[in-house]
């Protein structure tokens, strides 16, 4: 049985992904520029989810719009002077940002479009076929436990290196956004006047 994803709701998250992209880049405030990065993780769990790769969506939930955009969320809040609602975000370069982006679009539609794309004769695939792109085929695995398995056997040590500097990051935040007790501050609408 092949799979056939609705179009519409495709399209729709498509659209989502695209905003909320775009308003990562266009938004004059970085709180607004992370709870717009919180909807575009959101809206790639949803094609995940549209694809019928379940596991992929729920890490795409749990650790990218859960753990991660929650992080730098707090870390933005945490910020001295960074929830001040006269602070603009500083953009200096749109048109070079958006000449890159024209180029980097060209370049990957250029290589989308030149390409032979393949697919096997169903959505099994028998022992026997071999893709002509030279690439070799996955072997397939029957449970999320067992993927588990396969992705912490080897790489434990490095898995929790990585959970280590993200807890070190957190904590390096924490303490840059720390305000300097032995500096009393001015009280607002007075000025400190130097001697």
């Amino acid at each position: 049985m092949i799979y056939d994803p609705n179009p519409v709701a495709f399209w729709l998250l498509a659209a989502m992904v695209a905003g909320c992209a775009l308003a990562v880049v266009r938004a004059r405030k970085l709180f607004h520029a992370g709870l717009a990065l919180v909807g575009t993780l959101f809206a790639v769990a949803g094609l995940y989810g549209l694809l019928q790769a379940w596991f992929l969506a729920a890490v795409q939930v749990l650790v990218y719009a859960g753990a991660i955009a929650i992080m730098l969320l707090f870390a933005i809040m945490l910020t001295h002077n960074m929830m001040n609602p006269d602070l603009k975000s500083l953009t200096t370069q749109p048109w070079t940002a958006a000449a890159l982006c024209l180029m980097l679009l060209a370049i990957l539609l250029g290589g989308t479009l030149s390409s032979t794309w393949q697919t096997a004769p169903d959505t099994t695939l028998s022992p026997t076929w071999t893709p002509k792109c030279g690439f070799q085929v996955a072997e397939a695995i029957p449970s999320v436990q067992a993927l588990g398995f396969r992705l912490l056997d080897p790489f434990t040590l490095p898995f929790e290196m990585v959970s280590v500097l993200i807890l070190v990051s957190l904590i390096g935040a924490l303490v840059v956004a720390r305000r300097n007790p032995a500096l009393p501050e001015a009280p607002e609408g007075r000025e400190e006047k130097a001697p």
